[in-house]
């Protein structure tokens, strides 16, 4: 399956990466150094990475993006790209990034990995990861079922076929994984919703949307009481 790990920066390796993708606030201050800062220092080309934030450093508005490639330790050709996460405790600004993170990350080749460092300021005080989360994933989302001739085999991606993305950050938490939890959660509402609008009308139909609504009952564990109107 092709999803999201939360990895802690002292046990990641960036070379392993196709692409990095560092997100930070503009100007943010950090008062002693952090393993995100020594990850980044010993794994990182200086030069490339003071070069990104000097070409991004007057643009401070959520999603602005600048990005080079360098030769990291494994010899190969890697993408950088530093990335601004806005305002901070702003939902709105990290919906906004999760929708370019997706942008991002969809033109890479199935079997490259990505990562998504995680300045520390933004993971202490971003309130939004939830919704870049799910952002992320609802950017990503492509419905190929109906266009072409062999529907009865088509099928509507998931989100466990997704790029494989690990999101690096300074500790990994419970509360992390509760917002990457929300995050799915928010995500898969919407590939749902997506589904059944998306589905012509020799497929949706009452007796599909009642198999529907006995799925969602049966994986949830809950009852649905439905009106069907004539």
């Amino acid at each position: 399956p092709r999803h999201v790990t939360i990895r802690s920066a002292s046990c990641s390796n960036l070379s392993n990466y196709g692409m990095i993708i560092i997100a930070e606030y503009a100007n943010q201050t950090v008062e002693s150094m952090t393993s995100i800062d020594q990850l980044l220092e010993e794994q990182i080309d200086a030069p490339t990475l003071m070069g990104l934030r000097r070409e991004i450093a007057n643009k401070t508005g959520a999603g602005t993006c600048t990005s080079s490639v360098f030769f990291g330790g494994q010899g190969g050709p890697q993408q950088v790209a530093l990335l601004r996460l806005g305002k901070q405790n702003s939902r709105k600004d990290a919906r906004k990034v999760g929708g370019i993170l997706a942008d991002l990350i969809s033109d890479l080749n199935v079997d490259q990995k990505c990562a998504v460092v995680l300045s520390n300021s933004g993971q202490q005080n971003m309130t939004g990861l939830d919704e870049l989360l799910s952002a992320f994933w609802t950017g990503l989302y492509n419905d190929q079922r109906f266009r072409g001739t062999d529907v009865a085999s088509s099928k509507a991606v998931h989100i466990d076929e997704l790029h494989s993305v690990d999101f690096i950050v300074d500790q990994a938490s419970e509360e992390v994984g509760e917002d990457v939890r929300r995050g799915r959660i928010m995500a898969e509402a919407v590939y749902l919703a997506r589904d059944i609008v998306n589905a012509p009308h020799n497929v949706l139909n009452s007796c599909s949307m009642a198999a529907t609504a006995m799925q969602l009952a049966k994986r949830h564990g809950r009852r649905l009481l439905c009106k069907v109107l004539d």
